[in-house]
């Protein structure tokens, strides 16, 4: 597998969907359309703004082929230009209690 990057931060997520997505070569809408969400909502994801639920992130997170693996291969070291994250358990805890639906 490709490098990691370990996100322990609820805004640490939204730069690690921007990274991907530039790197990827996609636009906001691009995005958006393939995660059946919209371009404001992964803009404000981007941003650090509050209203991510489990469902949408998931769902963006598979477009980006990104995963919320919470432990890297034991020959992985963590990397801030990683192709893939691994989300701290405590951030998906937090998505989890988010209300669905936004």
């Amino acid at each position: 597998m490709e490098g990691w990057m370990i996100v322990t931060r609820e805004s640490d997520i939204g730069e690690v969907v921007r990274r991907r997505r530039l790197a990827l070569g996609l636009s906001q809408t691009q995005l958006a359309e393939q995660a059946a969400t919209t371009r404001q909502w992964v803009s404000r994801l981007e941003q650090g703004r509050g209203d991510v639920t489990v469902s949408r992130l998931l769902a963006i997170l598979d477009v980006l082929g990104l995963t919320t693996d919470v432990s890297p291969p034991r020959s992985a070291a963590p990397s801030a230009s990683a192709a893939q994250s691994m989300i701290d358990p405590s951030i998906l805890d937090a998505l989890r209690r988010l209300p669905e639906g936004t």
